[in-house]
């Protein structure tokens, strides 16, 4: 009797999107010893003391950190005074102070994106030059650092993809697929999901329901 045949392959290569490899990249950086238990971290920091080598990484993840909330921060200012201007134009003083807020995020971002410093260099490899964009301080060549991460994170800028690198309301980074993700995990979005003023309105007329029928004597 001949065997069944799927012709859905096994080993089919799971589908993969633009920037998704610089994405996941960033997050698992971003991500490394964020959770990190107390324990675990008081023996790092021991270890680092022994050897005499205190490492910058907390500082450097943070700077990225920073950078990525500048960028959402002034994407959303950006929306809203696109629409406070497309609708109803509002006074001239609240025009005034919508942009003071988006040039202080906007400002921030790029004044701290002038620390880092990249030169073009040219790989002329027979009729075809490679070109790519090189850090002035690199990371060390056998680690994934703040360098690498700020690499990616304009390759990502220069595809319109930035905007795909999004902070979980646990704190967690997440690259998404779709613009629609906003969590890590189910369990994030539930949590989420039962905070919400919609939540708490259905609680409530779910407890009074249940008052009304347990004051008739329906339920006990």
């Amino acid at each position: 009797m001949p065997s069944p045949y799927s012709h859905v392959s096994k080993t089919k290569p799971q589908r993969t999107y633009a920037g998704e490899k610089e994405g996941r990249d960033v997050v698992r950086w971003l991500n490394w010893q964020l959770f990190e238990d107390e324990r675990i971290r008081q023996i790092r920091l021991a270890l680092e003391e022994i050897s005499g080598e205190r490492s910058n990484f907390r500082q450097e993840q943070h700077r990225v950190i920073e950078l990525l909330r500048l960028y959402h921060q002034s994407c959303i200012e950006w929306e809203n005074l696109a629409r406070n201007v497309d609708s109803t134009r509002l006074a001239a003083d609240s025009n005034a102070k919508n942009s003071a807020r988006k040039a202080t995020a906007h400002q921030t971002l790029e004044r701290r994106l002038r620390r880092y410093t990249f030169y073009p260099r040219f790989y002329p490899l027979g009729k075809v030059l490679s070109f790519a964009w090189e850090p002035e301080r690199p990371d060390h060549p056998e680690s994934y650092g703040e360098i690498s991460a700020i690499a990616d994170l304009a390759k990502l800028a220069e595809k319109d993809l930035l905007g795909h690198l999004k902070e979980c309301r646990c704190g967690r980074w997440i690259w998404t697929r779709f613009s629609h993700q906003r969590f890590c995990s189910a369990k994030c979005r539930e949590h989420d999901f039962r905070s919400s003023e919609k939540w708490k309105v259905h609680r409530r007329q779910k407890a009074r329901e249940y008052y009304r029928l347990h004051k008739s004597g329906k339920v006990k």
